[in-house]
């Protein structure tokens, strides 16, 4: 079978526009990471390459020449693509200005831009906006997919969009929402919508969201082909969709970095498991099978992981479970530093790692992939054009 990519493959393409050359530097440092950029100090190139392509957003700075950033503006929203379907085709567009007052900021208002920014803003300021605007632009998409596909990824997505504050904040866990996106994951998976929810996150940018709804659903598929029902699925899915909540706090520089971390960075990094099972211990009803397979989500059969050094069957059967599914998507997952692996590359080396899976798990979870493979191949794109998208909070 030829390889095949890993799902999370796409990386939006951003438009950015500006002349002076520091700005337009800054603003492609912050987000080259993370998207493909598309950066023009000339707005005239810039509005001929609107006219013959559609990012995903654009960014444009009132700082434009030869033409003026109020002209480009006007320009932009002229384009014809533009105004068909009462904005339906529309990009988002970001401005960025010097002062309230600015008159390319108030036209910008008039026209219904979805988001501006006054100078100067951090570059993770604007990275956010970014990945707010394109992120509910994708998800605009879902609510016309099949249903079951549908209201797992929508409830998935409404409940990572309130777990950063409960974290922040020491709240305990909505467990009845969450039960709920894990409810709705296993009707995915047993209506053969798999393909269809996998293919739908292709684009989005929330990492963390991405890669945990990923292991939930292979989990779903994992647990049904190992006679886990009921609750115990229940339990086997929300385990892969929170084992990775701990990451949450950490910062985004740590998470995407592209070198070697330092013995601190590592130690952070390490410490996401206590931390999501600490969130999960103050929350009242977590079921102890789901903290006991994310404390073990890094050990390995052979002694190897962390942080117990776990051998053999002190690893519990949802932690071997989980173990591999999160392996396996991490590999297939795109990241900022590094390119996703095929499924043939990850599953060969994961072959590779003697003594660290269980071999008939493992076994039966390459079978699953395989099987998997043919109903995630998309002969279309998987997400249509979504109708505008109300700005972010400012």
């Amino acid at each position: 079978m030829a390889s095949s990519p890993g799902y999370a493959y796409h990386r939006s393409q951003i438009c950015v526009i500006d002349s002076n050359d520091r700005d337009l530097g800054a603003v492609r440092s912050a987000l080259d990471p993370y998207y493909d950029v598309q950066a023009f100090a000339n707005s005239q190139d810039a509005l001929d390459w609107l006219r013959g392509n559609r990012p995903a957003l654009v960014v444009m700075d009132e700082a434009c020449r030869p033409l003026s950033g109020l002209s480009l503006l006007e320009a932009f929203f002229r384009i014809p693509i533009v105004r068909q379907g009462e904005w339906k085709s529309r990009a988002p567009v970001i401005c960025t200005g010097s002062g309230k007052g600015s008159p390319f900021l108030l036209r910008a208002r008039e026209l219904k831009a979805d988001f501006l920014m006054l100078k100067p803003y951090k570059g993770s300021q604007l990275l956010q906006a970014v990945s707010a605007l394109v992120n509910r632009k994708h998800e605009e998409g879902w609510e016309r997919l099949p249903e079951a596909a549908s209201d797992a990824l929508l409830l998935s997505a409404d409940l990572f969009d309130s777990l950063s504050d409960m974290v922040e904040n020491n709240l305990p866990l909505p467990l009845g929402s969450i039960a709920l996106a894990c409810k709705a994951i296993d009707t995915a998976a047993a209506k053969g919508q798999t393909g269809i929810l996998l293919n739908s996150l292709i684009g989005h940018n929330n990492v963390i969201f991405v890669h945990s709804l990923r292991v939930a659903m292979h989990l779903a598929l994992f647990g049904r082909a190992t006679g886990v029902s009921g609750m115990s699925l229940m339990s086997l899915i929300m385990a892969g969709l929170l084992h990775d909540m701990g990451k949450i706090g950490i910062p985004v520089q740590t998470l995407n970095k592209p070198g070697e971390l330092s013995f601190e960075e590592r130690k952070l990094m390490r410490g996401h498991l206590e931390d999501t099972t600490k969130i999960l211990d103050r929350s009242a009803g977590a079921p102890q099978s789901v903290v006991a397979a994310i404390a073990q989500h890094h050990e390995r059969l052979d002694g190897t992981g962390y942080p117990q050094g776990l051998i053999g069957e002190a690893v519990s059967a949802f932690g071997r479970q989980l173990a591999i599914a999160d392996v396996y998507c991490a590999m297939t997952d795109l990241r900022p530093y590094r390119p996703a692996k095929s499924r043939d590359e990850a599953l060969a080396e994961m072959q590779t790692m003697k003594g660290a899976f269980d071999p008939a798990l493992f076994k039966l979870f390459k079978r699953l992939v395989a099987e998997e493979a043919a109903l995630a191949a998309p002969s279309e794109p998987a997400i249509a054009m979504a109708d505008e998208v109300p700005p972010p909070p400012p």
